[in-house]
């Protein structure tokens, strides 16, 4: 562990042996992550640019070239840095396109009102005073400016999370506290972007009011069920195991590296016929596909959801937003609330998505929060409506019918309820006799409307979708 923590430390500070080591991984090893946070800056044309915390040089040359009309200087707190990211950057540096500074991001060695785009790769985890340090960025920033973020870590993430107990000093920031920071330190546009499938996150922070990037048009991204991931894993899994097969099969000769090879070769087959359903599963509930399955069944859904004025709807296990905001938007005069546990097996969902999509779709009668399907920290009748959609059966090891009530607990008298899942008897139990178990409660009406038969998909395709048993619960308390 030692060793271990004397590598990784040198993140923050490289120095020595291990340190120009550390400065040689760093540069192919955050290359895909500074790639994917710089394609937000695609219609940006900057003269003046700083990288702060640049490390070996890498991002240095890509801004370089990606504006070759432009100038960039690099910053570090480390001698060592500074050397190699110079030596990296050499033709720019004699050309006088290029120099890197020695300094603090706390007292910038910079001219104020001097670039037009400041970026921070994988940095502002070591930043003393991160107020102070954003307002020193501000500074040097013209009227106009942009500071780009990008993090390999959300700071929701286990991974990123853990990595504060090895490095001294290392602080991982959530999208929310980066914004709070930025707004703090005085900049007036913030916005935050995730990776579809990664922890990774980007910053886009501007000193006006309405930057270019704040006007242009901005789309929701609801994410698909079906993650790319899972699509790309078994793929692979699929060409790994085949390769393995037809290798065993070339160079096997005893009966135990024939069957091997065989039960290889049904693994590659199992994978790539998983690979080709999770394909077609994409493309079905993609919203922006040919389809839209996931589209019809969220508006759907939210035909059932009706709001006085004034009034106020929950959404449970929102996602990425998407019942939330087709309910407000149902809604206008209404306010709708979502809420979720997100965490790291949905690592692609987070309430900044949530709120960005809201913004995208201009619903701004929308909130969302943290909050558990099994105890919802709200207080008993809090709300006018209450909906779910596909949340229940992804809750293991709970009554299903107690999570209805739970969600039911929340609801005003006379507020009315429509909750989407795959409602089977292997999941859910005796539907019908809860309904009736609902109106001897004293609820005003309660029915299932089976929504597998034409109604939101046809039984073809819930069968071959795994969606067999998809059922609204609607009613009125």
């Amino acid at each position: 562990m030692g060793f271990f923590k004397s590598f990784f430390s040198q993140t923050r500070k490289p120095e020595g042996v291990l340190g120009a080591f550390m400065l040689r991984t760093m540069n192919p090893g955050h290359a895909k992550l500074a790639d994917w946070g710089m394609g937000f800056l695609s219609e940006l044309s900057p003269a003046r640019v700083a990288d702060l915390g640049c490390g070996g040089g890498r991002n240095l040359a890509v801004l370089l070239e990606r504006y070759p009309a432009a100038s960039a200087d690099g910053v570090d707190y480390s001698s060592l840095s500074v050397k190699k990211a110079a030596e990296h950057n050499k033709t720019a540096v004699q050309g006088g396109r290029c120099c890197v500074y020695h300094g603090n991001v706390s007292a910038l060695p910079l001219s104020s009102g001097t670039y037009d785009l400041v970026t921070a790769f994988e940095t502002v985890y070591f930043w003393p005073e991160l107020e102070a340090c954003f307002a020193e960025v501000r500074r040097i920033l013209k009227p106009d400016g942009v500071f780009l973020i990008v993090n390999e870590s959300d700071g929701e993430d286990e991974t990123g999370k853990k990595f504060e107990g090895i490095i001294d000093g290392m602080k991982v920031y959530t999208g929310g506290e980066l914004k709070a920071a930025l707004r703090a330190a005085g900049f007036a546009s913030v916005k935050v972007l995730r990776h579809e499938r990664k922890p990774w996150l980007t910053v886009l922070a501007s000193k006006t009011e309405k930057p270019e990037w704040e006007e242009r048009p901005m789309k929701a991204d609801y994410r698909n069920w079906v993650p790319k991931g899972m699509l790309t894993g078994f793929a692979a899994g699929s060409g790994a195991l085949a390769l393995g097969a037809a290798g065993l099969g070339v160079f096997g000769k005893s009966k135990g590296t024939r069957a091997l090879a065989a039960l290889a070769g049904v693994g590659a087959a199992g994978c790539g016929a998983f690979a080709a359903w999770c394909a077609y599963a994409r493309g079905q509930f993609s919203y922006d596909g040919k389809r839209k399955l996931s589209r019809q069944i969220v508006e759907g859904t939210a035909e059932y959801v009706t709001l006085p004025d004034g009034g106020v709807g929950l959404d449970v296990g929102c996602g990425s937003g998407a019942l939330t905001i087709a309910c407000a938007k149902r809604n206008p005069g209404a306010r709708m609330v979502g809420c979720d546990a997100w965490g790291p097996e949905y690592a692609s969902f987070s309430c900044e998505l949530c709120e960005q999509n809201a913004a995208a779709e201009g619903a701004e009668n929308t909130e969302f929060r943290v909050g558990n399907a099994k105890k919802l920290p709200f207080a008993d009748e809090s709300f006018d409506a209450v909906t779910s959609n596909y949340v229940y059966h992804n809750v293991m090891g709970t009554d299903r019918q107690k999570l209805l009530l739970e969600t039911l607990r929340v609801l005003k008298k006379g507020g009315t309820f429509a909750i989407h899942d795959i409602m089977s008897p292997a999941r859910y139990g005796d539907m019908q006799a809860f309904c009736d178990k609902l109106r001897a409660m004293g609820y005003e009406r309660a029915e299932l409307i089976d929504t597998a038969n034409g109604k939101f998909m046809s039984r073809a395709e819930a069968r071959t979708l795994f969606l067999t048993g998809s059922t609204l619960l609607v009613g009125v308390k």
